[in-house]
C-alpha cells in the first residue's frame, strides 16, 4: 500500500506554502490530486505561483485528461479551486511566476 504524502511530515510548523512547494513533483502531485478529488483530477504536472501577502499559496494544476486548475491553499491548509480558464478571464492566468 502506497502511502499519501502528509505535508505535517515534511517541516514541522511551516505553513501549508513552505511545505508543499519544497516537495518533491510526484509528492506535491499527489497532494493536489487530493485537493482536486471532487474534479476527478489525477495530476500530472503542477506549478507553484507563488504566496500572497496573507499566506495563501497559489499552485497550478495540469490533469491526466488535460483538464487544468488554480489551486489557492491558506495557510492552515483550507482552499479554493478555480478552472485555468477562470483565472485567464479574470486576468490571473495559471502557470505564471507571481512577481516579487
Amino acid at each position: 500500500m502506497v502511502r499519501s504524502p502528509s505535508l505535517a511530515d515534511v517541516t514541522p510548523g511551516a505553513t501549508f506554502a513552505e511545505k508543499a512547494k519544497n516537495l518533491p513533483d510526484d509528492q506535491r502531485n499527489a497532494v493536489l490530486t487530493y485537493a482536486l478529488q471532487n474534479e476527478g483530477c489525477l495530476v500530472v504536472q503542477s506549478f507553484y505561483q507563488g504566496s500572497d501577502p496573507g499566506g495563501n499559496a497559489h499552485f497550478s494544476a495540469r490533469c491526466r485528461d488535460g483538464k487544468t486548475f488554480s489551486v489557492d491553499v491558506s495557510p492552515e491548509g483550507s482552499g479554493r479551486v478555480l478552472e485555468c480558464s477562470t483565472m485567464a478571464a479574470l486576468g490571473a492566468p495559471c502557470w505564471r511566476k507571481f512577481r516579487d
